[in-house]
């Protein structure tokens, strides 16, 4: 094979473009014929091509299919025994080559086409029933045919399962691919939650579900919300009517800035959106502790702001968050200490502590605020002392503005627990298979 970049896209030469010869080395010499890279070529029951077409392949099993129609439309079978006959004649014959093949809803439609028209009759059903009832699920009244396209699916999960259990190179590759397509999605999509792939039927193992852990994917660390009722930003974002282009400029700004939750962008008060966060400037005493990518500032800042008026009234939460649940990934720089009526700082650099006294406060700011005149900052110790994440900012050279939680500041990170990437045992759907298949 030879590969040609005609106008900058890829694709398989032609034996005119690539003029070539292969001759047989012993006994008397004959040039072997060569074919074309969109040519088929059937080895075990199935027709392959270097191209990928398919072609082939799909009028070989429509043939199967036409077959199966003439039969059945000249036979006095019962329905029950016409249902049988395609179960156990027809669908082994078409699902046999699907493990390899790359069909496309279309001629997998085309090819079941034939057969189900002469099928429905059988069943009392007209030839036009909708696809829900022909190829739902009997637990919800329907016939549970199995659509073809859905089954070539199937037999490639199974290929890929033994793949990975026999731990060849396929399967090495597989995990890789599995790994880059996971870090992908979670970037492009901003998915906050593991992905589950749905599946109704998998031959005869009913699995309804496949988590990523059965292909023996590593852990993946998925964020857990540091404050009661806490949603993530993205998740939000997919609940109203924006673009795919706006999700992306939004995601962008998400990075860009840092935050993953509505914690993130909130004053310490739990329902006041944080100036900077509007502006779409990242926070100077609220730095991350995770690793982000390095990402410029993006130049659109519509859709972000967008959502600020979506999920805020005037810069306040129309739903606040509740209290704290453990220790966020945003290392906090200020806090209120009850006890003393004291804002402190502590630097996340080298952990020193400044302790600033109130000295007045004479202007009158809403619930949870204060205008706090302060003097110069002393050092001070924090380990006895219970704290509140306060937000805080100076409004010139003698006061700071500043809100504070309602509850104690954590200490401790969470705890990790099992999730659905990795959970501590098989799900019970795959314990009925053959361990091959798990």
């Amino acid at each position: 094979m030879h590969w040609v970049w005609p106008s900058g896209s890829l694709r398989l030469a032609t034996i005119a473009q690539s003029p070539q010869t292969l001759d047989l080395t012993a006994g008397y010499k004959e040039e072997i014929p060569r074919l074309e890279a969109k040519d088929t070529f059937r080895t075990l029951g199935v027709h392959i091509s270097p191209s990928g077409c398919q072609k082939r392949q799909a009028t070989t099993l429509r043939n199967h299919s036409q077959k199966f129609r003439s039969a059945i439309q000249s036979s006095t079978l019962t329905s029950c025994k016409a249902n049988l006959t395609y179960m156990l004649d027809l669908h082994p014959k078409l699902t046999y080559p699907l493990s390899c093949t790359l069909l496309t809803p279309a001629q997998c439609k085309m090819i079941q086409a034939p057969a189900l028209a002469a099928l429905l009759p059988k069943l009392h059903l007209s030839r036009h029933t909708l696809c829900a009832i022909v190829f739902g699920s009997t637990t919800y009244g329907s016939l549970s045919i199995p659509d073809l396209h859905i089954d070539q699916g199937l037999e490639q999960l199974m290929l890929f399962l033994g793949h990975l259990k026999l731990g060849d190179d396929n399967g090495t590759l597989i995990l890789s691919l599995l790994s880059h397509f996971v870090t992908l999605y979670c970037i492009l999509h901003s998915s906050s939650e593991p992905t589950i792939f749905k599946i109704h039927q998998m031959g005869a193992y009913d699995l309804g579900y496949i988590p990523l852990e059965v292909l023996e994917a590593e852990k993946s660390w998925v964020p857990e919300p540091a404050i009661e009722g806490d949603v993530a930003l993205m998740d939000i974002a997919l609940q109203y009517n924006f673009t795919p282009s706006q999700l992306h400029q939004l995601n962008h700004c998400r990075i860009y800035l840092q935050v993953i939750w509505v914690s993130d962008i909130t004053a310490a008060d739990g329902y006041t959106i944080l100036l900077e966060m509007i502006e779409g400037s990242r926070l100077m005493h609220r730095t991350s502790s995770l690793q982000w990518p390095p990402y410029p500032r993006p130049p659109n800042w519509y859709a972000w702001r967008l959502l600020i008026q979506y999920i805020s009234n005037r810069s306040r939460l129309c739903k606040p968050i509740g209290k704290w649940l453990h220790k966020p990934h945003q290392q906090w720089e200020w806090f209120y200490i009850t006890s003393e009526d004291t804002h402190c700082h502590r630097s996340t650099v080298d952990a020193s502590v400044q302790i600033y006294h109130r000295l007045s406060s004479n202007t009158p700011y809403p619930r949870r605020q204060h205008c706090t005149g302060y003097g110069d900052p002393s050092p001070g110790d924090l380990s006895h002392q219970p704290l509140l994440p306060a937000s805080v900012k100076h409004t010139n050279e003698s006061y700071l503005c500043s809100s504070f939680s309602t509850n104690l500041f954590p200490t401790e990170s969470p705890t990790s627990t099992t999730n659905i990437w990795n959970p501590a045992n098989i799900p019970p759907p795959l314990q009925d298979t053959p361990e091959f298949f798990q």
